[in-house]
Formats: C-alpha cells, structure tokens, sequence
C-alpha cells in the first residue's frame, strides 16, 4: 500500500509542485498525475466526499430494494391462503400504517396466522408494539406477544390449545 508520503513524492516527480500533491493528496486525489503541460488530469478523480456520499447512496439504495422485498413478500402472502381477518388487519396495518379493521387474533389458528405472518416478514417483529394503535385488544396482544407466541409453540408441540386460547380470552376482554 501507499503512503501518502510516497504519494506525495510522485506526484512531485510528476512534475506537480509540493504545494499542489500535498494538496491533492490531503483531498483524497490519490489518482491525480500530472499531465505533461503540467496540469492535473482529474477526470476520474474522485473525492473522500465524493465516495462517502455514494457509499451513503448505495445504502439508501439498499434500504429501498429492502423496503420493496418487504412489501412484495407481504403482497404476496396476502394473495396466499394461509390468511384470517386478524393476520390481514396486522399486515394492512404495517403495509400502510393506517387502521382498516379491528380484527384481533380470537383463537389459536388465528394467532398462528398472526405468527406465520412475522415468520414470512420477520422485518416486522419489532413493529409489534405499534399493533397497540389497532385498538385496545390489539395493544394487550402486542404487549404480551412474546409469552403468547411462547405458548403458541408449545401448544403446536404437544397439540393442546388451552392455555393460549384461554389467554387471548383473557386480552380480549380488556375492550
């Protein structure tokens, strides 16, 4: 690798002055050469700037190619049949950010949509908490979420249901 003292030197032995290589090499122009009228030849010379502002735009760039996977994945369970009202209001409701149904999972087959649902869009567990915006029900589900979830793979395991849906009673009656 290259010094920017070496750097510095060749630039000199190019034929730039002192003053112009260390400037050029302190902006970052690593790839300035001299050009034999003794001008600098920056056509494709790119600045620190100019690199952290397309690092920062393929990031962006990134993030909106996520944000389209999120949405076509979603899209695309909506169209599925592994659906209920509840799982659907929770996706609506994340797609758009606006409340189009109060439906709340009822029983265990509705919250293990609710749950395959975050499996499929798992970018969207930690959005749980803004399920509370759907209404009461909604908001007792998103601050038990983890423990119900808990009880939902237990109760697949061993194939009993009771406790869950003994729980999701419970949270609903807080309406």
């Amino acid at each position: 690798m290259v010094t920017p003292e070496e750097e510095v030197e060749y630039l000199i032995a190019s034929g730039m002055s002192d003053l112009q290589a260390r400037r050029a090499v302190s902006l970052g122009l690593a790839a300035a050469r001299c050009v034999f009228d003794g001008s600098i030849e920056m056509g494709s010379v790119r600045s620190k700037s100019q690199e952290r502002d397309e690092r920062i735009a393929a990031i962006e760039t990134e993030k909106a190619r996520a944000s389209r996977d999120v949405r076509r994945r979603a899209v695309d369970w909506l169209s599925g049949h592994d659906t209920g009202r509840s799982s659907k209001a929770m996706c609506r409701f994340f797609l758009t950010g606006r409340v189009m149904a109060n439906d709340y999972p009822y029983d265990v087959g509705d919250f293990g949509r609710c749950v395959r649902l975050l499996q499929c869009v798992p970018e969207w567990r930690s959005r749980i908490g803004e399920l509370a915006a759907l209404g009461p029900v909604w908001g007792a589900i998103a601050a038990n979420w983890e423990w119900l979830e808990t009880l939902y793979e237990e109760e697949m395991a061993t194939a009993r249901d009771r406790r869950l849906w003994a729980e999701l009673n419970r949270l609903r009656e807080v309406r």
